[in-house]
């Protein structure tokens, strides 16, 4: 199986589509994730409504992979089945749920539900926070993402793969200086199970998605994959 998505998180109103276009044309395995919580302002990290229904617009004519990543106070008016969030999310191909469930517990029920009614990929976080979640959650359709740093820039220390039967990926501090030395640990902890990794926040410039980073990630990891099987 091999590595199956490369995730690259931060896209928006800012972002130039066509680079987005061309470079899902010569990086097949290329996701872009979309940040969005409804409480959330204008010209932060999270995209607007708006924009992610036209996102999904351009997705649908030219092909590129999209997931959406829902954060804070959205996820649970997602679970409680918010009508327009229900509606949205169901477009997507993959969403990630970020949860901290110490800090704001979440209903579990709720979650597995929501999971197995979607019958699509759905991915949670793995880290202190969700311990006590994602043993809970045994579900065909439930990816595991170990991300300790949870947005923070923090470097991944430790390459693991869970024993459930779920497909896992990694995120915490990957960036363009640090992915030569740390995607090899992520092949070798992964072997031939199927795998992806997200980067956030070091594909962001001055606070915005840089599209020329993501370049730069996607260049990267075909160099690092060859003679592996599923290059980028």
């Amino acid at each position: 199986m091999g590595l199956s998505r490369i995730t690259l998180t931060g896209i928006d109103e800012r972002t130039d589509l066509s680079k987005v276009w061309m470079l899902s044309k010569m990086h097949p395995l290329v996701e872009w994730g979309v940040l969005y919580d409804q409480e959330a302002g204008r010209g932060g990290q999270y995209a607007t409504r708006p924009f992610i229904l036209d996102l999904l617009e351009f997705a649908g004519r030219s092909g590129v992979n999209l997931s959406l990543h829902i954060c804070g106070r959205t996820v649970h008016k997602l679970l409680d089945g918010d009508a327009t969030l229900m509606e949205m999310s169901y477009q997507f191909p993959r969403i990630q749920l970020n949860i901290r469930h110490k800090q704001d517990p979440i209903n579990r029920i709720n979650l597995l539900r929501f999971i197995e009614d979607r019958k699509k990929p759905v991915i949670t976080q793995h880290n202190d926070n969700n311990v006590e979640v994602t043993p809970h959650l045994a579900s065909v359709y439930h990816e595991v993402l170990f991300d300790s740093s949870e947005g923070t820039g923090k470097e991944i220390d430790q390459f693991s793969y869970m024993a459930y039967k779920r497909r896992c990926g990694w995120a915490g501090g990957l960036n363009i200086e640090n992915l030569p030395r740390l995607l090899p640990k992520m092949y070798l902890a992964a072997q031939d199970r199927a795998w992806w990794f997200d980067l956030e926040s070091g594909l962001r410039t001055d606070g915005c998605f840089d599209i020329n980073k993501a370049e730069q990630v996607l260049k990267i990891s075909r160099e690092v994959c060859i003679g592996r099987s599923n290059c980028p």
